[in-house]
């Protein structure tokens, strides 16, 4: 056998472990492509939800076309195989995210991040009098300047999505009337 050929049959070998160790990970063992809504996962696998490692919480699993970001918490997705898979922070409560707060829902915009909450809560301070949805970046400054009563706005995005071409939801905020 040439030297050549045995260069050849190794690289061959080496790129079969390869392809296999990859199917493992993605389509078998403890991968994401295995998460349920509950689990929690690190950066590449379900760990338990209590561990140090723990980094996200699994949501929601929906179809590789489906959007996480109508998907309550969710901050941040990763595709796996024919599956999407949303996630939100361990701990994080998605009642109180903002991310799917439609028009009347009362919001907090005291904390670093606005969180939706019972509008006859104190914390209550703002209602959401509109929401836009796939809003132009260049536009979300002024998109809330047409809304009547609206006062402040906040964009967000889902991590992940950012084409920097738009910003998947902003929402135009009124003060409470009590």
């Amino acid at each position: 056998m040439s030297r050549v050929t045995r260069i050849a049959l190794i690289a061959g070998a080496g790129a079969v472990l390869v392809l296999v160790a990859v199917r493992w990970f993605f389509w078998g063992g403890d991968g994401i492509s295995r998460a349920a809504a509950g689990d929690c996962v690190d950066a590449a696998q379900v760990v338990d939800c209590s561990s140090a490692g723990a980094r996200f919480k699994v949501l929601a699993v929906l179809p590789a076309a489906g959007s996480c970001a109508d998907v309550a918490g969710a901050v941040s997705f990763t595709a796996a195989g024919s599956r999407r898979v949303c996630l939100g922070p361990v701990g994080a409560d998605p009642a109180k995210a903002v991310n799917v707060a439609k028009e009347g829902d009362c919001v907090d915009l005291d904390p670093a991040e606005p969180q939706r909450v019972a509008c006859d809560s104190p914390d209550a301070d703002h209602r959401v009098l509109r929401r836009l949805t796939n809003v132009p970046s260049a536009q979300t400054d002024g998109a809330c300047r047409e809304v009547a009563g609206a006062d402040k706005s906040y964009g967000w995005d889902l991590q992940g999505t950012d084409d920097g071409a738009t910003v998947d939801v902003v929402l135009c905020f009124g003060p409470l009337q009590r």
